[in-house]
C-alpha cells in the first residue's frame, strides 16, 4: 500500500479509513491474521496514531526474513493484527462477527 495517495483537499473526509477498513474485512474473509505494510520514517507516527499499525515485532522480523518479501530502502516495517479490529468494525456497525469454522 505504499502508493496510496488522496488530494490535499480529500484528506481530512476519512476516504482512506473506509477504504483500509474495507480491506481487513476482506484480510479476515481470507483469515489473515496480520497485516503489514511499509512506511516511510517520516509517516510511522501517522499510520500509528490514525490507524492502529505498530512497529513490527522481533519474530515476525524473523519469519519475513525467510520469505522473498518486496522491501524497499529506508522503509519501515509496520503491522496490525487484522482479526480485532474487523470485530471492533463489525460492532460498529452492528454486524455479527465473521463464524468460526
Amino acid at each position: 500500500m505504499p502508493f496510496i495517495v488522496a488530494f490535499e483537499s480529500r484528506r481530512p473526509r476519512g476516504m482512506f479509513k473506509a477504504l483500509l477498513n474495507g480491506i481487513e474485512l476482506a484480510l479476515c474473509d481470507l483469515e489473515v491474521e496480520c497485516l503489514i505494510i511499509l512506511s516511510t520514517p517520516g509517516r510511522v507516527a501517522k499510520w500509528k496514531k490514525n490507524f492502529g499499525f505498530s512497529r513490527i515485532k522481533e519474530e515476525m522480523v524473523e519469519e519475513l526474513n525467510k520469505l522473498n518479501a518486496l522491501m524497499f530502502p529506508f522503509a519501515t516495517r509496520l503491522q496490525k493484527t487484522v482479526l480485532g479490529q474487523v470485530m471492533r468494525f463489525a460492532n460498529d456497525l452492528n454486524l455479527d462477527p465473521p463464524e468460526e469454522d
